[in-house]
This record gives C-alpha cells, sequence and structure tokens, in this order.
C-alpha cells in the first residue's frame, strides 16, 4: 500500500500529508506520499523522527560532492596499489569470474557489479540472480537542480525547505561553490517529472519570480547566473511493490555481487543506502576470497 493511504487511515488529512509528511518523503524518497511505498517510507521517518535525538540532523558537505565520493575513494584505492580505469566498456561478465573490459577478458578474484539496475540487468549472465528480467520494473524518478546567483546575500541560513511552492528545499552553495561575493543558492527539486524535459527558460520562469517570494531581500538583488542541473535517472521509483523487485547482494555465482542503492539494502535508495550496498559487497568479496584461500 500508499504511505499516503496508510497515513489517511490514521487520521492524516490532506493538507498534513502535504504539508509535513510530503514535505520530507519527498526529499528523501524522491517519491510524493500518494505514491510512496510504505515500507521505504516507514524505514526513513522511524530513522529519522524514533531513533537517536540527531537522527534527523541534516549534513551539509562544504566540499564539492565530486571531492567526497570521487577524489577521497580514488586516491585510497591508488594508495593500495589499484587503479580506476575511466571509459571503460564492460561488456560481459564471464564465469571465473572475469569481465570483458574494451574487448579484454580480465580475470578477477572478485566482481561486484555497481551500476544503475538497467545497465546490471543486460551485465549479470543469465541465471546468475532471481528475477533479473523485472528489474527494469524498477523504473526511475528524476530529479532537477535549480542554480540561482545573486550580487548579494538573500537567504540568511543554510538551507530552507519550502511547502505549498514549485520551490523545494534550497542550500546556500556560496562556499562551497569558492564565491567571494554575492551568494549562490541551489534549489534541489525531487519527484521532477514534471519540469525534467521543460527548457530552462520555461524553468526559469517558474523559479526566479517563486526565489523572490520565499527571499524578500531576493525582489531587490540582481541575478548574476541561473541554470539547471538534471538527473533524469536518479533514484528508481519507489512505489508499492518495488521492493519485492530488489536483489540480494549475493547472486548464484561465487565471486559475483551486486552493489547499488536499487538493491535490497534495508533502505530507500538514498546515498546512505548505496554506501551500506558497497560495504556489504566488499564484506562478501573479502570472505569469498577467505574462502578460497583456506581451500586445501
Amino acid at each position: 500500500m500508499t504511505f499516503g493511504s496508510w497515513l489517511a487511515t490514521h487520521g492524516q488529512r490532506a493538507p498534513v500529508r502535504q504539508a509535513l509528511w510530503d514535505l520530507l518523503a519527498v526529499a528523501a524518497l524522491n517519491t510524493g506520499v500518494e505514491e510512496a511505498a510504505l515500507g521505504p517510507a516507514v524505514k526513513v521517518f522511524k530513522t529519522a523522527l524514533l531513533g537517536r535525538p540527531d537522527a534527523a540532523d541534516l549534513g551539509i558537505p562544504l566540499v564539492p560532492l565530486g571531492e567526497l565520493h570521487d577524489t577521497a575513494a580514488r586516491a585510497a584505492i591508488t594508495r593500495r596499489g589499484g587503479a580506476v580505469r575511466l571509459s571503460a566498456k564492460v561488456t560481459a561478465i564471464e564465469p571465473g569470474p572475469a569481465v570483458i573490459v574494451d574487448g579484454t577478458r580480465i580475470k578477477a578474484s572478485a566482481v561486484v557489479v555497481a551500476t544503475r539496475h538497467e545497465q546490471a540487468a543486460k551485465l549479470v549472465p543469465p541465471g546468475a540472480a532471481p528475477g533479473q528480467d523485472k528489474w527494469g520494473a524498477l523504473d526511475a524518478s528524476p530529479i532537477i537542480n535549480v542554480h540561482a546567483v545573486y550580487d548579494r546575500p538573500v537567504m540568511r541560513v543554510p538551507f530552507v525547505a519550502v511547502t505549498g511552492s514549485p520551490v523545494q528545499w534550497v542550500f546556500d552553495k556560496t562556499r562551497v561553490a569558492g564565491l567571494r561575493e554575492g551568494q549562490y543558492l541551489a534549489v534541489s527539486v525531487s519527484v521532477a517529472d514534471t519540469w525534467i524535459e521543460r527548457p530552462t527558460a520555461d524553468i526559469r520562469e517558474v523559479f526566479v519570480p517563486a526565489l523572490r517570494s520565499v527571499f524578500p531581500a531576493a525582489r531587490q538583488a540582481r541575478m548574476t547566473d541561473f541554470f539547471v542541473t538534471r538527473e533524469r535517472r536518479a533514484t528508481f521509483r519507489q512505489a508499492p511493490g518495488s521492493g519485492a523487485l530488489r536483489p540480494r547482494s549475493a547472486t548464484r555465482w561465487p565471486g559475483l555481487y551486486l552493489a547499488g542503492a536499487w538493491t535490497d539494502t534495508g533502505w530507500p535508495d538514498t546515498m546512505e543506502g548505496a554506501v551500506r550496498s558497497g560495504l556489504h559487497a566488499a564484506g562478501l568479496v573479502r570472505q569469498h576470497i577467505r574462502d578460497k584461500e583456506i581451500v586445501p
């Protein structure tokens, strides 16, 4: 069942569902309460509101996400004697396991497939993972980010959440961007089906007045830049029934594992879920290699 229908049966009327529950569900699940599956929604709210006192604290990166997710990890891999190959095309996974990379067969101790679910369904050999023919049904939900740069500060706090507006969550990225003057705001818009294919000019026509409504100081400020970034397949669509489609990390092939926020992590499709899936897959790889070492 949907989270919205469950809330309705427990006395939460439409205005409350939209102003309170939807505000958090859209941000955490990239799905509104009326379409979100009950399971992942309950996970979010139990963890954030009924867990530790600091469970709902928001962490705001002080450096670009690429530095967090790519630069540091790549440096750690290199220090350990590994290598990262970019723009390398993997076309197949074979028993062994082995992978075909740019037409060359590379034997491996273990393989972790950490792609989107649509790509994983094509790469994982038939029969290696039950239900892989249904992974495509997880579909996708888009996110856009609206970037607005002003010649002066218009928002006095690190972030705000907004209801009753196309503006959802706004973050101050001035420091991260290294901007010395003015202010750089990033508006994160989840469940962006309405906006994902709209031209930037159309989005600007709606969001510039909306930002002025939210931040009165923006009415006197001059906008020096405006652009939109789009993630057409930001998350899978976390609708009722989607949980049954999410596979476990271990496959039927020894040494072949899955990772990604779309796998059965026990969490919704979030960065936290992605990290947990990676840690779990790495643990399985380590155990697999140990088991091979002790075989006489």
